[in-house]
């Protein structure tokens, strides 16, 4: 199965190319139960903050057999003025509350919601706490880490997952690894805490974007492509799962 990859190029706008994979051996499936396969529609979701924060923006991919919709959500007030964006158009601000509720409105209560681990599903529970709609994303997130993991101990019984430091052994980047989805080195993981920092302290200067350096531009597209193929990795995940449980 070819994996779809999608490249923020610099003026914001998504091109997609396609990368060959990983080898497509296949052995006795033995997770035929995780993943629904022909849902109505699929959403793929991923924070980006600092430790001991609240979320500083939010990636939402929306799949459906008319297509995909990705959008990129401002959480956090000081980093407001960054959107509406003509360089990055895919930007909005709103609160998590009303992006949740348009999944919902949308697509139903029953849609698949994928993150990669139970952080998503945590962070919402603590920021929906006492809200009108808190009820209703309970136990929503469907936790594609684990899904990834029996799908690795049946395809690559052999592999070793590398432990890594502050973000554990089973991380994301060496799952698409496994499936040849490649993310440039700058829009790779452990780089997403010491960007924000910079950049809102730069907001906090009141320093308008047209004025910031290029280097501190460059730091703001990188994450915002971080967090893309963050989401769009996390899909092709999901995808090859789909595959090999069919074979």
């Amino acid at each position: 199965m070819l994996a779809r990859v999608p490249v923020m190029h610099a003026r914001g706008k998504l091109h997609y190319g396609i990368n060959s994979g990983a080898p497509l051996s296949k052995r006795n499936s033995r997770y035929s139960d995780q993943v629904d396969t022909q849902p109505t529609a699929e959403i793929y979701i991923d924070f980006e903050g600092n430790k001991d924060k609240p979320p500083t923006l939010l990636g939402v991919l929306e799949r459906t057999k008319d297509g995909e919709i990705f959008r990129q959500i401002i959480l956090e007030d000081v980093f407001e003025i960054l959107a509406p964006s003509e360089r990055h158009p895919q930007l909005r601000v709103d609160s998590l509350a009303n992006v949740l509720s348009h999944v919902d409105n949308h697509y139903g209560p029953d849609v698949p919601i994928y993150a990669w681990s139970s952080h998503e599903q945590a962070t919402i529970d603590d920021i929906l706490v006492d809200t009108e709609v808190s009820s209703q994303c309970l136990n929503r997130i469907i936790d594609a880490k684990k899904l990834a993991k029996r799908w690795a101990r049946a395809e690559f019984p052999d592999h070793k997952f590398e432990k890594t430091e502050f973000r554990g052994r089973h991380t994301l980047d060496q799952y698409l690894d496994l499936i040849g989805y490649t993310v440039p080195t700058v829009q790779g993981a452990g780089k997403t805490g010491t960007r924000l920092t910079s950049l809102r302290e730069t907001l906090m200067k009141g320093q308008q974007f047209e004025s910031w350096p290029r280097s501190k531009k460059t730091y703001w597209t990188n994450l915002l492509a971080h967090n893309l193929h963050d989401c769009y990795g996390m899909m092709a995940i999901v995808d090859r799962i789909n595959a090999d449980k069919k074979a």
